[in-house]
């Protein structure tokens, strides 16, 4: 999942998997198959790195908004965790 784009050849991602974990920051998808996955899926928002854009081979999907909100409080919380 991309977290953000500032544009300068490099995006900050996070992992989504279909591997299922009960860590506190791997985030269920509820509407997995309406963002284009083809199995359920968490977002693993600890799970956070930096991309070169040209390693980008496609485009997936994209979350819902209720899933965008369960991603977006997560991330909040592990910020405020560090």
């Amino acid at each position: 999942m991309v977290i953000k784009d500032t544009n300068d050849n490099d995006i900050l991602i996070a992992k989504v998997t279909s591997q299922l974990n009960n860590t506190e920051f791997d985030i269920r998808l509820q509407d997995w198959k309406n963002a284009g996955l083809i199995s359920p899926s968490v977002i693993r928002i600890h799970k956070i790195q930096t991309l070169h854009t040209s390693l980008i081979i496609g485009h997936i999907g994209r979350l819902t908004s209720t899933d965008l909100k369960s991603v977006s409080h997560a991330f909040a919380q592990l910020v405020r965790s560090l």
